[in-house]
């Protein structure tokens, strides 16, 4: 069976002539075509049938062209004018379903059939006249300029660049000798004496004093007392001729029995009966200290108002551990009485009374306190209660030596040589 391959390709173009030939005479097409195979046959073949094949034995003979027929079947689609439509249709149903037969020449056929079958090659695109492309064109051929003389279309342009640096780090080391030397600038300096303007007073059962040592501008004082039963309070008061920030109070207090404060300047800086209660320090400079505190509040919360009074006053506000508390009823005012120790009153004062300790004398401190311009004041308080006996004794040094330098050029220079050698 002969198969016939069609392909189709459309082909678009914008303005092209076309020129078409027409064979009218296809009988003489045919006989062409037949002259110029029977020149192309070998001159030994005798006979074109593969079974009768001899080249030895070969005749020449323009009959036996291969497969060749006057009656070829296709033959009708050629001289009908060349119309291979119903052919290629043929074709495409014949090779559908085409399955193998084994001839290699059908297969082929079907083979090439299906492949332009799947694959057709004529594409079907309309472009229209504003196409983008065509007017883009028309622009461009438009405005075409003679490239040999630029037009205004072109400018010079002068673009500076600033060079570029890259950063390079080297080093050079240089061996040295390492000579040590001093320079040196000692003033001269002296302490100057500041005399001062003292006061000290005793109550109750203590006793105070402040007198001038041996060295100018030193100065000792001493607090002092006890009793059976009783309180005291004492005050040294002090100012300086002229204020340094060198001037400065030392304090040292023995093992007290029982109960005491020590203030300076307004603040305590110790409060305790440490024979038998607890003791406290470092209160802080917004704690203030007074003496003999006295206060109102309804008695027992609720009674008539009715004034009280304790030994001492520490802070405004009530620290952690004690809470505000009304006086009770039945009790005198003196809350020494039936208050002893630390609280606070009903208004949020921490207060102190005199108290009387089971123990031996407890507890002693010391410290070291910087002098205020103005007046400065030392205040000590010490209580036993009714029955008790106690001591307190406390010692200070008032130190109001001012420092004096004078300047001098001279110089303890031992870099001078190594400078001159440079």
């Amino acid at each position: 069976m002969n198969r016939y391959q069609l392909a189709t390709v459309t082909i678009l173009s914008i303005a092209c002539p076309i020129l078409v030939v027409a064979q009218t005479d296809t009988t003489s097409a045919i006989n062409a075509g037949k002259q110029f195979a029977t020149t192309m046959l070998p001159q030994n073949l005798n006979n074109a049938t593969p079974a009768a094949a001899n080249p030895s034995a070969a005749v020449n003979t323009s009959t036996s062209t291969p497969l060749y027929t006057t009656n070829q079947p296709n033959a009708v689609n050629f001289r009908s004018g060349v119309n291979l439509t119903n052919q290629g249709s043929q074709a495409i149903n014949d090779c559908k379903n085409y399955v193998s037969n084994g001839n290699p020449v059908d297969d082929q056929a079907c083979a090439g059939v299906n492949f332009l079958t799947n694959n057709p090659t004529t594409k079907s695109f309309v472009i229209q006249n504003n196409d983008p492309a065509l007017v883009s064109f028309k622009q461009a051929s438009a405005n075409a300029v003679n490239t040999d003389s630029p037009g205004q279309q072109c400018i010079t342009q002068t673009i500076n660049k600033p060079g570029s640096y890259v950063p390079d780090v080297c080093s050079q080391t240089s061996p040295v000798d390492s000579v040590p030397c001093t320079k040196t600038y000692t003033p001269s300096c002296k302490s100057v004496p500041v005399t001062i303007t003292a006061s000290a007073s005793g109550e109750g059962a203590l006793s105070a004093s402040i007198s001038p040592t041996s060295q100018p501008g030193v100065y000792s004082f001493t607090v002092a007392g006890g009793g059976t039963g009783t309180i005291g309070y004492a005050t040294i008061a002090f100012q300086p001729s002229q204020y340094n920030t060198s001037f400065y109070v030392t304090l040292s207090m023995e093992p007290i029995d029982d109960a005491g404060v020590v203030a300076f300047n307004g603040i305590p800086i110790w409060a305790g009966y440490p024979n038998s209660g607890p003791q406290y320090s470092n209160f802080g400079a917004t704690a203030t200290y007074s003496a003999s505190y006295a206060w109102t509040e309804p008695l027992g919360g609720t009674g008539p108002n009715t004034t009280f009074y304790a030994d001492t006053k520490l802070l405004d506000s009530c620290p952690s551990g004690y809470s505000p508390q009304f006086m009770p009823t039945g009790q005198g005012s003196d809350t020494s009485q039936f208050q002893p120790g630390f609280f606070c009153n009903s208004n949020g004062k921490f207060l102190m009374n005199r108290h009387e300790g089971s123990n031996a004398a407890g507890a002693s401190f010391g410290g070291s306190y910087p002098v205020q311009t103005g007046t400065n004041t030392i205040q000590v308080f010490w209580g036993t209660s009714a029955g008790g006996y106690g001591h307190i004794s406390l010692a200070g040094t008032l130190y109001m030596l001012s420092t004096n330098c004078e300047s001098s050029n001279v110089w303890q220079d031992s870099c001078a040589p190594m400078r001159l050698a440079q």
